[in-house]
């Protein structure tokens, strides 16, 4: 295990003239944002970078872990790609984790990179594969065809440019109505869009924080070794299908025709959750390991390999199963107490107070589709599926010696090594459950309370709304009298 795992070690303490490279990420305030910072400051990761890591963020008084400096960007600012320039200056990887609300922020970042030619650029993708798609079916100004337009400048302007896929971000499952997820209690149900054959693919679900790995890992390769065939890395966290999703949550499944909602739907204000569920359907979503059987020609694997290659003392892959799981404690202890905060039993951070969510409705269009295409059939009467606890089996007791006897026997000794055998690795796998859980909680948490603030922004613009439109009719009444 150690030739594997220390492959960094090796590269930065036995190569010669090698030079720790200087990142800078760009949006830390999100789910990704905060699993990359995560990840670069890791103990699998921080002896390889320079430290302190660049934090370029709006939002300054989020708490400073040690390692990094934050430094603040107004990005209404009319200089502000030349404030982006001097802080990017002698960075050797640029790392762009900005979300889907700001595409003009994008193409700011993308011509201050140009303008300062790292070695290396993340551009914000982490999501599916559209290099696969046919440029005609992207329609114009839409976030697909935003996030190639990164891609094209940085590359024309001579910036090495790794795309990272990674299909579905598990904790977006819960963010709504775009996903086709619904989680509600009363109406658990998935909307999965299918090809007009029924034939259902499986997909590519990766965590955050599984992410956050990646993206160091990309960093933290030799420039000779991405600067050559490597343009793009797929990573898969887990596998699984709209229907056996379904399974696993308790929840109805309702297939709608992928063609009828590409034509009536998709649009330049379409978000990227819509483009995801047609790449799914479409069998596009699913990034299987290179010795897989389902693998297809024209269809990437994942390269899984070399994220726990790079990275010292992997951990397991976050299981979809876990965050299911943990959305469940969630709604459970929300329903139990109201207004109490999700659980955290594996971790010492604090509580976020986020009250249980609340769901939007989609536009009428979309709404029309899926409601036509709604089936009355029940869910699956199977218990939800839970994550195999490597804890729960039994560590074998040491017989204990009788006693008079002075010298314990040979098959005693070895009963005794067995039973101390079975329990170091027990303990392992306990402390390896425990790192993933405070993972998956901590997202978790996070995504609930980013949710459930985008929601509350959202209830207050329509408040404010109406308010504004009760306003202009008073006045107006009182001209006219």
């Amino acid at each position: 295990m150690s030739s594997p795992t220390s492959s960094l070690s090796s590269i930065s303490s036995s190569s010669c003239g090698y030079v720790k490279p200087k990142v800078a990420l760009i949006g830390s305030g999100g789910l990704l944002g905060d699993a990359t910072l995560t990840a670069f400051l890791s103990p699998e990761f921080s002896d390889h970078f320079e430290t302190p890591i660049r934090v370029l963020t709006r939002n300054i008084s989020q708490p400073l872990p040690p390692n990094a400096t934050f430094l603040r960007v107004d990005w209404d600012d009319d200089n502000v790609e030349d404030h982006l320039t001097r802080c990017l200056r002698g960075v050797s990887v640029v790392v762009n984790l900005l979300g889907y609300n700001r595409p003009d922020a994008w193409d700011t970042v993308t011509r201050a990179v140009c303008r300062v030619k790292p070695q290396l650029y993340i551009p914000p993708e982490f999501s599916f594969d559209h290099t696969l798609w046919d440029p005609r079916r992207i329609p114009m100004a839409s976030v697909v065809y935003d996030k190639q337009r990164q891609t094209r400048m940085a590359r024309a302007a001579g910036v090495r440019t790794v795309q990272i896929f990674c299909g579905i971000i598990m904790e977006n499952i819960i963010s709504g109505p775009p996903t086709g997820v619904d989680f509600h209690p009363s109406r658990r149900r998935i909307m999965a869009l299918t090809p007009d054959s029924g034939e259902q693919h499986p997909i590519s679900f990766t965590s955050s924080w599984d992410v956050g790995k990646a993206i160091a890992t990309v960093s933290a390769m030799q420039v000779a070794t991405t600067r050559g065939d490597l343009d793009q890395f797929h990573i898969s966290g887990d596998t699984s299908s709209w229907s056996k999703l379904a399974k696993l949550m308790n929840a109805q499944y309702h297939p709608i025709s992928a063609s009828s909602f590409e034509s009536q739907i998709l649009n330049r204000d379409s978000p990227i959750e819509h483009f995801i569920r047609i790449a799914a359907a479409e069998g596009q979503l699913h990034f299987p390991s290179p010795q897989s059987s389902r693998s297809r020609r024209g269809i990437p694997t994942n390269q899984n390999y070399l994220v726990d290659t790079y990275t010292l003392n992997p951990q397991p892959w976050v299981k979809l199963a876990q965050v299911v799981r943990h959305f469940d404690k969630h709604e459970n202890n929300a329903s139990q107490q109201p207004g109490a905060s999700s659980p955290e039993e594996f971790s010492n951070a604090t509580p976020s107070k986020t009250k249980k969510r609340k769901r939007g409705t989609s536009d009428s269009a979309k709404s029309s589709i899926e409601s036509n295409s709604l089936q009355n059939h029940d869910g699956d009467p199977k218990s939800r599926g839970e994550l195999g606890n490597p804890t729960a089996a039994k560590t074998p007791p040491a017989p204990s010696p009788k006693s008079k006897t002075s010298t314990p026997t040979s098959s005693l000794r070895r009963s005794m090594r067995l039973a101390a055998a079975a329990a170091a690795t027990t303990t392992t796998q306990r402390e390896s459950t425990a790192v993933l859980e405070r993972m998956v909680t901590r997202s978790m948490t996070k995504q609930i309370g980013g949710t459930n603030k985008s929601i509350g922004n959202q209830n207050k613009n329509r408040d404010n709304t109406k308010a504004a439109a009760a306003t202009r009719r008073t006045s107006k009444r009182r001209r006219v009298g």
